[in-house]
């Protein structure tokens, strides 16, 4: 439906936006950077960490 179409389309921006800043601040020096995002309801796991991530 739209509604879903929507919030699909929202979620898929915020994520792209939150990721992009990861990428940013992940290159800067000094900067160890994890990012865990778990959809239960869409079965999807997104994960980004930095070079150097020592967790």
């Amino acid at each position: 439906t739209k509604s879903i179409r929507r919030y699909n389309k929202k979620l898929r921006r915020n994520l792209e936006g939150l990721l992009s800043k990861c990428y940013k601040y992940g290159e800067l020096k000094g900067v160890e950077l994890g990012i865990y995002i778990d959809y239960t309801e869409k079965n999807e796991f997104v994960s980004y960490e930095s070079e150097g991530f020592s967790y």
